[in-house]
């Protein structure tokens, strides 16, 4: 199976612009490709209080992501964490990404009221 990159470095021995104060195409090609892959990550912040877990318990949260659907890749992270939570993330429905909470440790955490981000990358 063959890597896929998403990136490629600037055509720097290009001219930027030519004599017709136009871009050139390399560099028009690479603007169009930095375009389309920045297009393709939607980020959202939400606030977020989880209960009180008790050991190998989970607790789910549901937020909005604007252009997410299902099929897509999604991340997230959580402030404050503890280093015995596991945090999953999918996208469960149009616009929804589901985070689940889980506790992982032998003890109750509490984890307090915090910021959830979430990172969704576009399948297409």
């Amino acid at each position: 199976m063959a890597l896929q990159t998403f990136w490629q470095e600037p055509p720097y021995r290009a001219d930027l612009i030519d004599a017709q104060r136009r871009i050139t195409s390399p560099w028009h090609l690479w603007t169009n490709g930095v375009a389309k892959f920045l297009g393709r990550r939607l980020i959202v912040d939400a606030a977020a209080d989880p209960p009180n877990l008790i050991a190998g318990a989970s607790v789910s949260a549901a937020v909005t992501v604007p252009g997410a659907v299902a099929g897509d890749f999604a991340v997230a992270s959580f402030d404050p964490m503890n280093a015995g939570i596991s945090l999953t993330a999918q996208t469960t429905a149009a616009n929804t990404v589901t985070v689940w909470f889980t506790n992982l440790s032998g003890a109750p955490i509490d984890l307090g009221a915090g910021t959830l981000r979430v990172l969704v990358e576009k399948y297409k």
